[in-house]
């Protein structure tokens, strides 16, 4: 079993157990079997043997009927009086697991590889590599690599310098603070690079690689997401803190508004697509509104037939409410009209037309709606995006985010 654990052997273990003894454990003192550093270990060696959930029937079951008593010894389970060793049911580190300080947990697993990072670059190893940076994830499902293998990076996934920046930006799930419920089986950053796969590359959520997690899992992540404002309140959290680092106010004092009108496939139910007379499209329309750096503010995906000026209404409700140091908006000559009083005397923003002069002739950028034409550019690039698939307009909002 140690030989087929790879390269958790029993030095290793050896050497991990003094830093997850540093956990605090949250059990009361009574009734304790198994240690915490013991149940720690247990999840790290089934995780290394292939289980990718605490399931009885499972991977993690299989690897408890296996395990030796050399190989329990070492992870430090203690001995019955009649001589055997068993591994812990899956029901136990599962409760553990739900009530553990997970930032404590963290901050020893990268202490250790700290260190052992520290020891290997100071040892004189023929042909070693000195790395930069030591990112730790739970992304270890499959792509990742092995003991002879590479790890498979595609495009769309997050580097680890991205995943740095996002991670403590993603919402705290339920059972973390307390409030009950089963833990996660997957790690954000798996379910992240889903959906983002997804979005770049159109695919349906049947066809999702077998890269990530089961393509229904993912999308229970994404409907949850969806249904509980979630996408917003990250987009949101990610958009004040790259405002922040470019010298600016996390809250914007300028915005610019615009709509995007793009082909609705055939799953779009006609309670929700229509035709623009104009721009002779038969689907839906995009409102948007950005910053002057080009960010996304709010967005709202409405049936083709329904007015700018209709739609940017209820949509400057929700950004004025939502940003209340916003005090400038620059449109197109769609908005102008009573649109401009209401925007004024409702919301107190001052819709500035930017109109495009008789005499221009061909393409002519034109000032500030440059910026929000650029997003829907970047938009165009995401195959997912190029058409409407959602079926509902909420799912069509939330791919945008």
């Amino acid at each position: 079993m140690l030989e087929k654990l790879g390269p958790l052997d029993a030095d290793r273990i050896a050497d991990l157990r003094p830093y997850l003894e540093s956990v605090p454990d949250p059990r009361s003192r009574r009734g304790r079997w198994y240690s915490l550093t013991a149940i720690l270990l247990v999840c790290a060696c089934a995780a290394v043997y292939g289980a990718k959930s605490i399931d009885e029937f499972g991977e993690f079951g299989e690897f408890g009927e296996r395990a030796t008593n050399s190989l329990l010894a070492s992870l430090g389970v203690r001995r019955h009086l009649l001589g055997w060793r068993r591994s812990p049911k899956p029901v136990t580190p599962g409760r553990v697991l739900q009530a553990l300080d997970g930032d404590a947990l963290d901050q020893a697993v990268c202490a250790y590889l700290a260190d052992r990072h520290r020891i290997t670059a100071s040892a004189d190893v023929p042909g070693a590599r000195s790395r930069q940076v030591i990112a730790v994830d739970g992304k270890a499902l499959k792509g990742s690599a092995g003991l002879d293998t590479p790890r498979r990076h595609l495009p769309s996934d997050m580097t680890d310098a991205e995943w740095v920046v996002v991670r403590p930006l993603l919402p705290v799930p339920g059972w973390l603070r307390g409030r009950g419920g089963r833990p996660e089986a997957y790690c954000h950053r798996a379910m992240l690079d889903a959906i983002r796969y997804l979005v770049d590359n159109g695919i349906k959520w049947r066809a999702m690689p077998a890269d990530f997690p089961p393509w229904d899992r993912v999308y229970a992540f994404f409907r949850r997401w969806r249904d509980h404002g979630l996408v917003r309140e990250f987009h949101d959290r990610l958009r004040g803190q790259v405002r922040t680092r470019l010298g600016r106010d996390a809250e914007p004092t300028a915005a610019v508004i615009d709509s995007q009108c793009v082909k609705a496939d055939a799953v779009v139910g006609s309670d929700s697509r229509g035709f623009d007379g104009g721009k002779l499209v038969n689907g839906r329309e995009r409102h948007v509104v950005v910053d002057t750096l080009g960010l996304l503010l709010a967005v709202m995906v409405t049936a083709a037939d329904v007015g700018d000026r209709t739609a940017a209404k209820v949509l400057l409700e929700q950004v004025a409410d939502a940003h209340h140091r916003l005090a400038l908006v620059w449109a197109d000559a769609g908005y102008t009209g009573s649109l401009v009083e209401h925007c004024l005397a409702a919301f107190a923003l001052v819709l500035a037309i930017v109109k495009r002069s008789d005499d221009m002739r061909g393409f002519v950028v034109l000032p500030k709606r440059w910026i929000v034409e650029r997003l829907f550019a970047h938009l165009m690039r995401s195959r997912r995006l190029v058409r409407d698939f959602e079926r509902r307009t909420t799912s069509a909002e939330a791919m945008i985010y």
